[in-house]
């Protein structure tokens, strides 16, 4: 296969974007002189920042997150002319990454006239010219899943590298600046928004665990959450959980870090030495940084979905709901880190 300049389309979550790095990687390894780039979407793009595996970043707004104001029809014609600036770049080989079959990337890949794509076969399109059957799926996890693409290239399979995130310096600084002193025996990052309901941890449950930790070491806790966005009068944020466990643990070293940016979590994240979180993109990105981890699983498959790093402690939910379990066990489990 001659590849030159290699698109990778990846349209969905933060955490899928994270548990596709190990695929950018690879490809740079298998075809050090050719170009790769990402088409990717608003929410996840900060995942591909900084990153010295791609060339460049294609950014699509989806028209659920336009902002206020700006129309439907604008978010189109910036779609048309990302797609312009991608067949001026003569794209020969398409990376479908999602291990699923998706008709909408599908659909990106045949207007570049690219001469390969590979993706999840579609029944009944014959453009995919490497289809990938569920069979051909390697692996349990999803970066298998993903970097079981690489197989299409018919060279030996490198093997496949850590997930990764670069924070960008100045957000670390911001981040730094917002956290205060830093050197405490411990960082802990505490997270508590999730996008499953059944991944969520209490409140109560949090403040249980940061006061058990901070009896046995010398903790600085910052506490991350997803606050309400002012311009989605539906979007209620977790600011309210976030005040509840600040209430209860007034008596502990706290920094109350609200993260309207996927920036800024990830500076935030750099900052700690653990992380502990409920199952979500969260939860990769701490892994990609290569902190401690511990996260809740609730009705989440954990062989696809468990952090790709090295030293992790998850805790799943016997009745498939977080909420189950306790601070003691959480407990248990971080001072295995």
């Amino acid at each position: 296969m001659n590849v030159k300049n290699i698109l990778v389309i990846r349209r969905d979550n933060i955490g899928d974007l994270v548990c596709t790095t190990p695929l950018f990687e690879s490809i740079k390894t298998l075809y050090p002189e050719a170009n790769v780039y990402a088409y990717v979407n608003t929410v996840n793009a900060p995942v591909l920042k900084g990153n010295p595996h791609v060339e460049e970043l294609f950014i699509y707004k989806k028209a659920k997150h336009r902002d206020e104001g700006e129309s439907v029809l604008s978010i189109y014609w910036q779609r048309f002319k990302t797609i312009l600036k991608l067949r001026s770049l003569n794209i020969d080989t398409v990376i479908l990454a999602n291990p699923l079959p998706c008709k909408h990337s599908l659909k990106i890949a045949k207007k570049l006239g690219a001469k390969n794509i590979i993706g999840a076969e579609i029944e009944g399109d014959k453009a995919i010219t490497h289809p990938f059957k569920p069979e051909d799926i390697d692996g349990n996890h999803h970066v298998e899943n993903v970097c079981s693409y690489l197989k299409a290239f018919n060279k030996p399979i490198p093997t496949l590298p850590d997930i990764r995130i670069y924070p960008v310096d100045d957000d670390v600084k911001a981040m730094a600046s917002k956290a205060g002193d830093l050197a405490a025996e411990e960082v802990v990052g505490i997270h508590i928004s999730v996008r499953r309901p059944k991944n969520r941890w209490s409140v109560e449950n949090y403040s249980k665990l940061m006061h058990m930790i901070a009896e046995n070491k010398q903790a600085k806790f910052l506490l991350f959450w997803a606050p309400a966005r002012a311009e989605d009068i539906n979007d209620k944020g977790d600011d309210a959980r976030a005040e509840q466990v600040l209430e209860l643990t007034k008596d502990l070293d706290v920094v109350a870090m609200p993260t309207a940016t996927v920036e800024e979590l990830i500076a935030g994240f750099s900052l700690c030495d653990s992380v502990v979180c409920g199952e979500g993109g969260q939860m990769h990105l701490a892994a990609a940084l290569k902190k401690k981890v511990l996260v809740f699983f609730g009705d989440t498959i954990v062989e696809r979905w468990r952090p790709w790093c090295q030293n992790y402690q998850l805790i799943k939910a016997s009745d498939d709901n977080s909420d189950s379990i306790t601070a003691d066990k959480a407990y248990e489990h971080y001072l295995k880190l």
